[in-house]
């Protein structure tokens, strides 16, 4: 499979998600009120989505003006560019963006996986091809996506996750 191929395939599933994380959010809101934690998290699946999307239709677009080689390289750089901006801000002390679980240091590994191996696809330090590092860092975020989107689904939120040990501490 072409890595053209991998990337619109990782494209659709990002519309996919986005219109279903639309839908849900859409039902949800029709039931009950949202509250802060529920709108968050269905504006991060949107935003996440969004950015699936368009990281995968960067390199194809910049392969259109410049050589395949730069243009994953540059692609690359972008793409690190976010995710250090989006860890940085995530992580910072303080946040209320971050929901305080069990899956917050391997999701922080990953992340930091994902940065390194992007930072060697730009300065080109890897043997291999940077269309790789790419595709496997996008499919990193995409997982990730994937994961926040059956969270969603299941009303696993770390609200109601409170509310469950409240309920039972109470009961």
């Amino acid at each position: 499979m072409e890595a053209s191929e991998i990337l619109q395939t990782f494209a659709e599933v990002g519309i996919g998600l986005a219109g279903f994380t639309g839908i849900i959010a859409a039902v949800q809101s029709g039931r009950a009120e949202m509250n802060h934690e529920q709108r968050s998290v269905y504006t991060h699946m949107i935003v996440y989505s969004v950015a699936i999307v368009l990281y995968s239709f960067l390199p194809l677009i910049l392969m259109l003006a410049i050589q395949p080689s730069l243009a994953w390289r540059l692609a690359s750089g972008t793409f690190l560019a976010t995710l250090v901006f989006h860890f940085v801000w995530y992580w910072r002390p303080g946040s209320s963006v971050r929901a305080r679980n069990v899956t917050e240091l391997p999701g922080a590994i990953v992340y930091v996986c994902a940065i390194v191996g992007l930072a060697g696809a730009t300065a080109n330090i890897w043997s291999t091809d940077a269309a790789f590092a790419y595709l496997a860092a996008l499919f990193i975020f995409l997982a990730f996506s994937l994961f926040n989107f059956v969270m969603l689904l299941s009303g696993r939120t770390f609200a109601a996750q409170q509310s469950a040990a409240a309920d039972s501490a109470q009961g």
